[in-house]
């Protein structure tokens, strides 16, 4: 689960209520008026529920789909997602950037911690592996294999 998403809520608790002005628009509100976007504009029906909002207030949802966030745009006034709080952690710009890493050397210096003979057998099997893979998330995958392959003492 992500932070908060605090700007959803504020934009939200800005808003009056469309059946009670003194107070703030509710979580049911907003999503009836995201429903009533989506269909006015593209014509297909959404049903995003007062429940579906409190998740992407408290960040459980970080990236509703797109008609949602366009809705969620519209309805607020702003003009990218990112103003609402949205988070696309799929995408490049969030990925985890890894170091650069010597593939045969890491599987090397691991292979002082080895613990069997099938372990030492299976890291000779990933440094054929790491030869072939040079896609940082192929690393990312690799590196969690040995972990598992692994017995590391905890100092």
């Amino acid at each position: 689960m992500g932070p908060p998403n605090d700007q959803l809520r504020t934009a939200r608790r800005r808003t009056a209520s469309l059946t009670h002005p003194d107070e703030c628009l509710t979580r049911q509100e907003l999503a009836e008026l995201v429903n009533t976007w989506v269909w006015e504009h593209h014509d297909k029906k959404v049903e995003a529920t007062a429940n579906y909002v409190g998740k992407l207030e408290q960040g459980i949802i970080r990236w509703p789909g797109t008609l949602c966030r366009e809705a969620f745009q519209a309805i607020s006034g702003v003009s990218t997602d990112s103003d609402p709080g949205f988070v696309n952690a799929r995408s490049r710009r969030a990925a985890v950037k890894l170091d650069k890493v010597k593939r045969k050397q890491f599987i090397h210096n691991a292979a002082g911690t080895i613990r069997s003979r099938r372990t030492a057998e299976e890291l000779r099997e990933l440094v054929r592996y790491a030869a072939a893979h040079q896609h940082l998330d192929e690393v990312a995958h690799l590196r969690h294999r040995i972990k598992t392959l692994v017995c590391v003492d905890s100092p």
